[in-house]
């Protein structure tokens, strides 16, 4: 693995540590704001004192937002990009939605500026360009159409309760659907009878800020009002996350990555915008402006900045990209990196003592597979793994898709094979806020939502010696098809330091002194706490119950491995 010295990087965990740090960094940009998130609220109140996003003005309503954080930056000289992650129109309804109506509003805030402002402020909305081959979209026909009539008739009911303006501003924020529903005289919406969707299996998953090409925040968070909790975990769904501020030659990588990203999105973007044809009253989109393709390499003067910033950890960017699969009969598309999953895998090799995974999913076969290669071969090795209660897609779903019962059927696999052959010297915990162990995860899924503390942070740490942080799960998805950024970084007293702000968190008490039986002080508390009521707690951690790891696991031979 080939590091690069001379870095900084400061672990952020929680929203309430993310966010300020990242609007105040955004407020004093000199030159350019590259953002690219997975989910982007432009209505997010801010956190910090920036603009007046004070928690007083939080509370009251009157806080400043992030469309105005974008037009102060912009205002200011700066040029601000935003790619914007796009959705399998058909599939994923309404993460497309949510990403459409995102690019209005920041759009619509250009025409508030000043007119020589207006070309500063640059706004992509693009999906991932693999498609599933022409034979199985064939196929697949009947069960796309099903998912076509859902919306139809989402619509419908829309134009019922509330009208056909309302139904019509729906359907505006569905682009991707204009062709195969449209609406008709007074009565409603149909299905255009000969259109034959395709589906889009991947996505844009990274959560990325470069600012002047020196400076960077990556990790596991979106900028979304579900994701904005503290370690007090007050939101109404508690949510737990992980990123990281960097500086150093490691910066100027992903400023890089970021600007090859804007200018291979850019044709795609002004394409989809050319071809889409506007039902008639569909308030059309806002035209394209000002989103010319720019240097891949970012100016000389960005290095010499980062390199004056430059501290004493020693870092690797990694990236997972994907492309179209040439295959008529593919399901997902063609790996080009998977330098995350390599990270990982060669990060575990390097194992002796102690390996602290958290991690949304945890369905990678190859990764537990390495677990248990490790553990067998070093006899003190102890592995210590944090997941979710449940998936966030269980909770939201009444009715899980056959891509969700996979991937709990494939986290099961995964679960169980360290149980099976690593026994003891393994550890498999969540997080609970309120409630007991004793929820059944299958009958009380609003219960289960109420007492969680959602682990939706991808990070891990390797004997005090080396960390991972990203938007990268640890499921093939991840580590092979969506677009993930992540660092690995070394540096023993800067990951101690870390590993030990994450246990502070989860166990609720000062670890700093633990050298060790780490995994049996872990289990000693969380037995503990599944036997108390919440406010006797020591942390949050409780163990991943059998009945959680198999609720809803079924497997499907009709979703690859590679898309959960």
């Amino acid at each position: 693995m080939d590091f690069i010295a001379g870095n900084r990087v400061e672990p952020l965990i929680e929203a309430a540590e993310t966010y300020p740090a990242l609007e105040e960094a955004i407020a004093g940009a000199r030159e350019s704001v590259h953002m690219a998130y997975w989910t982007i609220d432009p209505s997010l109140p801010l956190r910090s004192d920036v603009l007046g996003g004070d928690p007083q003005r939080r509370e009251s309503g009157e806080a400043a937002t992030w469309l105005d954080l974008v037009a102060s930056t912009v205002e200011r000289g700066v040029t601000v990009r935003i790619l914007i992650a796009d959705f399998d129109p058909v599939l994923g309804r309404e993460f497309h939605q949510a990403a459409w109506t995102a690019y209005r509003r920041f759009l619509r805030i250009r025409d508030g500026l000043a007119e020589e402002a207006k070309p500063r402020l640059k706004v992509v909305c693009t999906r991932h360009e693999a498609r599933i081959g022409q034979t199985v979209r064939v196929l697949s026909q009947p069960v796309i159409r099903r998912y076509l009539k859902q919306s139809r008739d989402e619509l419908r009911q829309l134009l019922a309760e509330r009208g056909r303006e309302a139904a019509l501003e729906r359907l505006a924020d569905l682009p991707g659907l204009w062709r195969y529903i449209r609406p008709f005289g007074r009565g409603g919406f149909s299905l255009m009878p000969y259109a034959w969707p395709t589906v889009y299996p991947a996505a844009h998953h990274e959560k990325l800020c470069v600012i002047d090409d020196r400076l960077v925040f990556l990790g596991g968070l979106d900028i979304d009002a579900q994701r904005d909790d503290s370690q007090e975990h007050e939101n109404g769904f508690a949510w737990h996350d992980v990123a990281c501020r960097v500086e150093g030659p490691v910066a100027r990588a992903f400023a890089s990555h970021y600007r090859r990203r804007w200018n291979a999105e850019l044709d795609d973007y002004l394409a989809f915008l050319r071809k889409t044809r506007r039902p008639s009253r569909v308030t059309p989109l806002p035209e394209p402006r000002d989103v010319e393709k720019i240097p891949v390499e970012p100016p000389d003067g960005a290095a010499d900045a980062a390199a004056a910033n430059a501290g004493e950890i020693e870092a690797v960017p990694l990236r997972t990209i994907s492309a179209q699969m040439k295959s008529s009969f593919s399901r997902a598309p063609r790996n080009v990196f998977a330098e995350i999953r390599d990270g990982y895998l060669w990060a575990i090799g390097q194992a002796e003592r102690l390996i602290y995974i958290e991690t949304q999913f945890l369905r990678s076969q190859t990764i537990a597979d390495a677990l248990v290669e490790r553990a067998q071969q070093v006899e003190g090795l102890e592995i210590i793994v944090l997941l979710p209660l449940l998936p966030e897609n269980l909770l939201r779903f009444r009715e899980p898709n056959g891509a969700t019962t996979k991937g709990q059927e494939l986290q099961e696999r995964a679960v169980h094979k360290l149980r099976r052959n690593l026994a003891e010297r393994v550890g498999i915990f969540t997080l609970l806020r309120n409630g007991t162990g004793a929820i059944d995860p299958e009958k009380d899924r609003d219960e289960v939502a109420r007492n969680l503390i959602y682990v939706h942070a991808k990070t891990m740490v390797v004997d005090d010696r080396l960390a991972m942080i990203g938007s990268a799960n640890l499921n093939d998805r991840s580590l092979l098809c969506d677009t993930e950024t992540a660092i690995l970084w070394r540096h023993p007293e800067a990951v101690r330091r870390y590993r030990e702000r994450l246990w502070r968190h989860a166990l609720g008490l000062d670890v700093s002194e633990w050298e060790n039986g780490l995994l049996e002080r872990w289990k000693k508390i969380a037995h503990r706490n599944i036997r108390l009521p919440a406010e006797e707690r020591q942390g949050y951690v409780v163990p991943l119950s059998e009945p959680a790891v198999e609720a809803f696991a079924e497997n499907s031979l009709l979703v690859p491995d590679e898309l959960v």
